[in-house]
Protein backbone atom coordinates (compact mmCIF):
# COMPACT_ATOMS: atom_id res chain seq x y z
CA UNK A 1 0.00 0.00 0.00
CA UNK A 2 1.50 3.34 -1.05
CA UNK A 3 0.85 6.52 0.89
CA UNK A 4 -0.63 9.47 -0.95
CA UNK A 5 0.94 12.84 -0.37
CA UNK A 6 -1.16 15.57 1.27
CA UNK A 7 -2.55 18.16 -1.13
CA UNK A 8 -0.56 20.98 0.51
CA UNK A 9 2.84 19.25 0.27
CA UNK A 10 3.60 20.11 -3.40
CA UNK A 11 2.79 23.74 -2.69
CA UNK A 12 5.01 23.79 0.40
CA UNK A 13 7.91 22.10 -1.40
CA UNK A 14 7.60 24.48 -4.37
CA UNK A 15 7.63 27.45 -1.98
CA UNK A 16 10.71 26.12 -0.17
CA UNK A 17 12.56 25.37 -3.41
CA UNK A 18 11.74 28.78 -4.89
CA UNK A 19 12.76 30.55 -1.68
CA UNK A 20 16.09 28.70 -1.51
CA UNK A 21 16.73 29.59 -5.15
CA UNK A 22 15.74 33.20 -4.46
CA UNK A 23 18.15 33.36 -1.50
CA UNK A 24 20.94 31.92 -3.62
CA UNK A 25 20.41 34.48 -6.38
CA UNK A 26 19.61 37.55 -4.28
CA UNK A 27 22.10 37.21 -1.44
CA UNK A 28 19.87 39.53 0.62
CA UNK A 29 19.41 38.49 4.23
CA UNK A 30 17.81 41.60 5.75
CA UNK A 31 14.35 40.95 7.19
CA UNK A 32 12.53 43.13 4.61
CA UNK A 33 14.02 41.19 1.71
CA UNK A 34 13.48 37.83 3.38
CA UNK A 35 9.79 38.57 4.01
CA UNK A 36 9.11 39.97 0.53
CA UNK A 37 11.05 37.11 -1.08
CA UNK A 38 9.10 34.53 0.92
CA UNK A 39 5.78 36.20 0.10
CA UNK A 40 6.65 36.32 -3.60
CA UNK A 41 7.73 32.67 -3.64
CA UNK A 42 4.59 31.64 -1.76
CA UNK A 43 2.40 33.49 -4.25
CA UNK A 44 4.16 31.98 -7.26
CA UNK A 45 3.92 28.47 -5.79
CA UNK A 46 0.21 29.03 -5.04
CA UNK A 47 -0.47 30.16 -8.63
CA UNK A 48 1.40 27.21 -10.13
CA UNK A 49 -0.09 24.50 -7.94
CA UNK A 50 -3.42 23.45 -9.43
CA UNK A 51 -6.27 22.68 -7.05
CA UNK A 52 -6.68 19.24 -8.61
CA UNK A 53 -3.04 18.27 -8.18
CA UNK A 54 -2.50 14.72 -9.46
CA UNK A 55 -1.62 12.58 -6.49
CA UNK A 56 1.61 10.65 -6.62
CA UNK A 57 2.60 8.04 -4.09
CA UNK A 58 4.81 9.61 -1.43
CA UNK A 59 7.71 7.29 -2.30
CA UNK A 60 7.60 8.38 -5.97
CA UNK A 61 7.59 12.03 -4.92
CA UNK A 62 10.67 11.44 -2.73
CA UNK A 63 12.45 9.64 -5.57
CA UNK A 64 11.76 12.54 -7.95
CA UNK A 65 12.95 15.10 -5.38
CA UNK A 66 16.14 13.10 -4.70
CA UNK A 67 16.76 12.73 -8.44
CA UNK A 68 16.39 16.46 -8.95
CA UNK A 69 18.87 17.24 -6.15
CA UNK A 70 21.36 14.75 -7.64
CA UNK A 71 20.92 16.31 -11.10
CA UNK A 72 21.39 19.83 -9.69
CA UNK A 73 24.65 18.76 -8.02
CA UNK A 74 25.83 17.02 -11.20
CA UNK A 75 24.95 20.09 -13.28
CA UNK A 76 26.80 22.36 -10.84
CA UNK A 77 29.92 20.26 -11.34
CA UNK A 78 29.53 20.42 -15.12
CA UNK A 79 29.07 24.22 -14.91
CA UNK A 80 32.36 24.57 -13.02
CA UNK A 81 34.17 22.36 -15.53
CA UNK A 82 32.72 24.36 -18.43
CA UNK A 83 33.64 27.65 -16.76
CA UNK A 84 37.21 26.40 -16.38
CA UNK A 85 37.27 25.40 -20.07
CA UNK A 86 35.91 28.79 -21.17
CA UNK A 87 38.49 30.58 -19.01
CA UNK A 88 41.31 28.54 -20.59
CA UNK A 89 40.02 29.25 -24.11
CA UNK A 90 39.52 32.97 -23.51
CA UNK A 91 42.82 33.51 -21.69
CA UNK A 92 44.83 31.53 -24.20
CA UNK A 93 47.18 33.73 -26.25
CA UNK A 94 46.13 31.93 -29.44
CA UNK A 95 42.40 32.38 -28.68
CA UNK A 96 41.25 29.27 -30.52
CA UNK A 97 37.55 29.95 -30.42
CA UNK A 98 35.35 28.54 -33.15
CA UNK A 99 31.89 29.90 -32.42
CA UNK A 100 29.02 28.34 -34.26
CA UNK A 101 25.59 26.84 -34.15
CA UNK A 102 24.65 23.19 -33.87
CA UNK A 103 21.25 21.64 -34.39
CA UNK A 104 20.76 18.81 -31.91
CA UNK A 105 17.93 16.26 -32.12
CA UNK A 106 16.86 15.40 -28.60
CA UNK A 107 15.55 12.05 -27.48
CA UNK A 108 13.59 13.66 -24.64
CA UNK A 109 9.84 13.58 -25.22
CA UNK A 110 8.02 15.84 -22.75
CA UNK A 111 8.07 19.62 -22.95
CA UNK A 112 9.28 19.79 -19.34
CA UNK A 113 12.29 17.58 -20.13
CA UNK A 114 13.13 19.70 -23.18
CA UNK A 115 12.92 22.93 -21.16
CA UNK A 116 15.15 21.49 -18.42
CA UNK A 117 17.60 20.41 -21.13
CA UNK A 118 17.56 23.82 -22.84
CA UNK A 119 18.01 25.67 -19.54
CA UNK A 120 20.82 23.34 -18.47
CA UNK A 121 22.60 24.04 -21.75
CA UNK A 122 22.20 27.79 -21.28
CA UNK A 123 23.44 27.62 -17.67
CA UNK A 124 26.60 25.86 -18.83
CA UNK A 125 29.27 28.42 -19.86
CA UNK A 126 30.19 28.33 -23.53
CA UNK A 127 26.73 27.27 -24.76
CA UNK A 128 23.37 28.98 -25.20
CA UNK A 129 20.13 27.42 -26.38
CA UNK A 130 18.77 29.71 -29.06
CA UNK A 131 15.64 27.83 -30.16
CA UNK A 132 13.58 24.71 -29.53
CA UNK A 133 11.73 23.46 -32.60
CA UNK A 134 9.93 20.19 -31.93
CA UNK A 135 12.64 17.62 -31.15
CA UNK A 136 15.46 19.91 -32.28
CA UNK A 137 17.44 22.40 -30.22
CA UNK A 138 19.55 25.09 -31.85
CA UNK A 139 22.57 25.75 -29.66
CA UNK A 140 25.30 28.38 -29.99
CA UNK A 141 28.66 27.14 -28.78
CA UNK A 142 31.98 28.86 -28.14
CA UNK A 143 34.03 26.03 -29.62
CA UNK A 144 33.68 22.36 -30.47
CA UNK A 145 34.58 21.15 -26.98
CA UNK A 146 31.95 23.40 -25.33
CA UNK A 147 29.12 21.23 -26.62
CA UNK A 148 30.61 17.96 -25.36
CA UNK A 149 27.80 16.96 -22.98
CA UNK A 150 25.25 17.76 -25.67
CA UNK A 151 26.99 15.79 -28.42
CA UNK A 152 27.61 12.74 -26.21
CA UNK A 153 24.05 12.75 -24.84
CA UNK A 154 25.30 12.77 -21.25
CA UNK A 155 23.07 15.68 -20.23
CA UNK A 156 20.00 14.12 -21.85
CA UNK A 157 20.62 10.82 -20.06
CA UNK A 158 20.89 12.63 -16.73
CA UNK A 159 17.60 14.47 -17.37
CA UNK A 160 15.83 11.29 -18.48
CA UNK A 161 16.93 9.60 -15.23
CA UNK A 162 15.35 12.26 -13.03
CA UNK A 163 12.09 12.35 -14.96
CA UNK A 164 11.65 8.57 -15.17
CA UNK A 165 13.48 6.96 -12.25
CA UNK A 166 13.36 3.18 -12.11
Amino acid sequence: MSRKIPSWLPWLLKTAALFCFWLLLSGKFESFYLVTGLLGCTFIAWIHTPAAQPRLPFSRYCILAFGFVCYALWLTGRIFLAAYHVAIVVLSPKLKIQPGFIKHKTLLKSDLEKVIFANSITLTPGTITVDIDGDYLVVHRLDEESSGDIDTGLMEIAIAKISKPS
